[in-house]
Formats: C-alpha cells, structure tokens, sequence
C-alpha cells in the first residue's frame, strides 16, 4: 500500500509513525511482534498483508482512515456480500450513504437511527452507528455538546468488516472475501475510492 497521493502525485500528509496508532489498538501477539520502531502505517500495514495477519490488517486500517473513509469502506464492504439485503439491512446502508454524500447533523442521526433499527450488532448496524460516532454529539439536541471518542468509528467498521467476512463463509485470516476487503481498503484510504458527493 501507498500512502494517498493529492492531485499532483505527491502525498497529502507525511507518512504517519505506526505506533501513534497501535497503543489501544486490538492486535494479535504475533502482529506486535512485527512492529519496528522506525515503521510507517503503510509499512506496517505492508508487513501484516505479507504475514497473513489479516484481522489485524483489517483494524490498523481503519484506524488509519479518517472516520468518514471508514465508514465509506465498511459501506462497500456490506454491498460486496450477497444482495439483495434485507430491508433494514438496505435502509441503514441508504442513510448511512446519505449522510456520506450530504454530512448534516440530521442525517448523521438518522444513520444512527437506522443503525439501532437494524440492530447495532450486526454488520450494517455497526457501519451505521459508526456514521453518528463519526463526527457531531452524541448528545440529543439542544444539548451541551458531547463529543464522541475519535477512535469508535475505526473499531466499529474494523469489527463489522471482519463480521461479514466471518457471515459469507470466509473465516479470516485466510479467506478471499477478507483479502477483497483489504484491496478495497487500500483504494479508499488512497482517495481512488470515495462516494459521490460530499464526502
């Protein structure tokens, strides 16, 4: 993977130290074992893909996306699995689409409505409330705002992705609906893969 490039072909941020982002992060013992200090994300990243440590690839992944690329990724993620989707199943994905094109306080909350609807455990459930926890309060409105953990989105979508891979018969780490995953992954964090609109 590469880091993502602006417009000109140069990267948009400097490469980001791999271990600002591995304190709390859910890895396995043996992907720890992998960490260098000198270690970029995308080297590290780099380093899991090659020892087949996909679920922790799938986790330092989305906490490297920014919230809204994460919860773009895991969108994909659940349209790559059987459709059609049940109707609940579709109706988080549409708003969690919508507030993705059309970032309002009211849709992000109708995403995390659609989430709970769906049920919070299930993979669109997960994506969905991801969206509300993306950015915004979580405080009801007119409510002194509460901001919400920056890194919930990331693990949400991680445990979601790694939930559909599980559900389609794919068991990680080896399963090629997992690795499909991370190709997808790689486009979004790049910025090749975004949704239309304004995300």
């Amino acid at each position: 993977m590469s880091p993502p490039p602006s417009q000109s072909g140069r990267t948009i941020r400097p490469p980001r130290p791999a271990q600002e982002l591995v304190g709390d992060l859910k890895l396995s013992d043996d992907a720890r074992k992998l960490l260098r200090p000198d270690m970029t994300v995308v080297d590290y990243f780099d380093a899991l893909v090659k020892a087949l440590h996909f679920p922790d690839a799938v986790r330092l992944v989305a906490r490297a996306m920014t919230p809204k690329q994460a919860v773009w990724w895991g969108t994909l993620c659940i349209w790559a699995t059987a459709r059609p989707q049940p109707r609940t199943t579709e109706a988080a994905v549409h708003a969690v689409v919508k507030w993705l094109r059309e970032p309002s306080d009211a849709n992000r909350r109708a995403a995390g409505a659609a989430g709970t609807a769906v049920g919070s455990t299930t993979p669109a459930g997960l994506v969905a409330t991801a969206a509300f926890l993306a950015e915004g309060s979580l405080a009801t409105e007119g409510k002194p705002e509460v901001k919400p953990d920056p890194r919930l989105a990331a693990t949400l979508v991680a445990e979601a992705v790694l939930a559909l891979s599980r559900t389609a018969g794919h068991e990680p780490p080896g399963g090629p609906l997992v690795r499909q995953f991370l190709v997808v992954a790689v486009d979004v964090f790049r910025g090749t893969n975004i949704p239309e609109g304004k995300a």
